[in-house]
């Protein structure tokens, strides 16, 4: 739900409750909402593992940021070395 809402650049800056100087995303309307809607759709869930499956989801996306950046600096470059052959 979160790759929905937003991208990694976005939930790099949050942590579910606001460490390491980002924001808390436990006090956003957003958080209830994915939580109601998570329960409704798999109501085997707690509301507690939707909340760490958000923390995971949180703490992960700077590291899904940075392995997407490196992936497409080498297809601009060879992007790149074929406009130069041509």
């Amino acid at each position: 739900m979160l790759s929905k809402i937003g991208e990694n650049s976005l939930w790099a800056k949050y942590s579910y409750k606001g460490r390491k100087g980002k924001r808390p995303f436990q006090h956003l309307l957003i958080n209830d909402v994915i939580i109601r809607a998570c329960s409704e759709v798999y109501p085997q869930q707690k509301s507690q593992q939707v909340e760490e499956m958000i923390a995971v989801t949180l703490k992960h996306a700077p590291h899904r940021e940075k392995a997407k950046t490196n992936a497409q600096i080498p297809n601009m470059r060879v992007e790149a070395e074929a406009d130069l052959e041509n």
